[in-house]
């Protein structure tokens, strides 16, 4: 038995995350929580790895994924869902829209 080429499993795991997606933004926590279950590793490995202290990292994490939560509805779902650009968009200091950022809503803050 061969394993799946990388390319196909990504496209397996975006199809996956776009459902998800579509899930929190139809009112569905389930959908979230498993967003989180998938993601909230790498994100927390990201921030530690830029932040430093564990407490401090866990505390931003959690500020992430609340930010996502509150503005998933905003997501365009054909843009990818990672935890790069979850960490890094909703962390920036030159978003001020780090929320939206964070769930790819491309509005112009005022």
């Amino acid at each position: 038995m061969q394993p799946e080429s990388t390319g196909a499993w990504r496209d397996a795991s975006a199809e996956e995350d776009r459902e998800w997606v579509r899930q929190c933004q139809q009112g569905e926590e389930a959908g979230f929580e498993k967003l989180l279950r998938k993601y909230q590793q790498a994100v927390f490995n990201l921030v530690y790895h830029n932040l430093g202290p564990r407490i401090d990292a866990e505390d931003v994490a959690q500020k992430i994924f609340a930010k996502v939560y509150f503005a998933i509805h905003k997501f365009v779902n054909n843009r990818p869902f990672s935890p790069g650009s979850i960490a890094s968009r909703s962390t920036s200091a030159t978003t001020s829209c780090g929320a939206c950022a964070a769930a790819g809503c491309t509005h112009s803050p005022t």
